[in-house]
């Protein structure tokens, strides 16, 4: 059976939250006793209820251990929607970028008005030395879907194990590309750091003020950033003997994970 890997990032539906302008940081949810709004769960967040039947059974933990130290709390438009049913899609191509847009989520998002950015997977990020460096702040807490954490851990390994590989990009079996948000003006990579566990930071020849809009497309390039590097590892050369690039392609690929 495929293993499906997610970055599981729930969107709760509470009362409104800001967001303000420039260096952009997520509010948690107003007050400690938010109210938890759905169906389900005896915690502070409600869930589906199919959910709360896996809980109830012992096969998922109690949604309150599952979420982020602080997720995204998403503004009530008409109402809590109606859980269940069946939703059927039909797409002649498997990597069209509205299944991605549907399947994952951005680093960063748009506003409900369509009129700035608002922070997402990424926490925060911040502009520095006159543009030309940027720190993004990963959420403390976000899970793959086999309960992994999702740290700088995995953004690096795809910026340097896999985009950058230069042996993975010669083997021609690489469907990853090297962000064109991460480039200087002269094609070069801007310069990656992991300053820790939930920040990394990149450094530009030039002024770059532009990064965090394009990550809030959904698509293209954004995907490519989730890639879990505890279970890659096992298909990439440079971590186990007898791993080949033809089959670190395949598993790259985000329809296999």
């Amino acid at each position: 059976m495929k293993r499906v890997l997610a970055v599981t990032l729930l969107c709760l539906i509470v009362a409104g939250v800001g967001f303000g302008a420039g260096s952009q940081e997520a509010e948690a949810p107003a007050g400690s006793g938010a109210p938890a709004l759905g169906a389900g769960g005896s915690g502070r967040y409600h869930e589906a209820p199919s959910l709360a039947a896996l809980v109830d059974a012992g096969e998922l933990p109690p949604v309150d251990d599952r979420l982020p130290a602080e997720p995204v709390v998403a503004e009530v438009a008409d109402g809590i929607g109606t859980y269940g049913g069946t939703w059927t899609d039909v797409s002649g191509n498997i990597n069209i970028n509205g299944n991605k847009l549907t399947l994952y989520d951005p680093p960063i998002g748009w506003t409900r008005e369509l009129d700035g950015y608002r922070p997402n997977l990424f926490r925060s990020w911040e502009y520095s030395n006159g543009g030309r460096t940027v720190t993004f702040t990963l959420r403390e807490g976000v899970k793959w879907s086999d309960g992994v954490e999702f740290t700088t851990a995995d953004i690096e390994f795809w910026w340097s194990d896999l985009a950058l590989n230069a042996a993975f990009r010669g083997s021609g079996s690489n469907p990853l590309r090297t962000p064109y948000w991460g480039l200087n003006n002269d094609g070069t990579p801007a310069r990656f750091e992991v300053l820790d566990d939930y920040r990394w930071r990149l450094t530009f020849d030039e002024p770059h003020v532009v990064a965090h809009t394009f990550m809030a497309r959904g698509f293209e390039h954004l995907d490519d950033m989730l890639r879990p590097k505890h279970y890659l590892m096992q298909f990439h050369p440079q971590f186990t003997t007898g791993a080949t690039y033809g089959e670190l392609g395949e598993k790259v690929k985000w329809s296999q994970n």
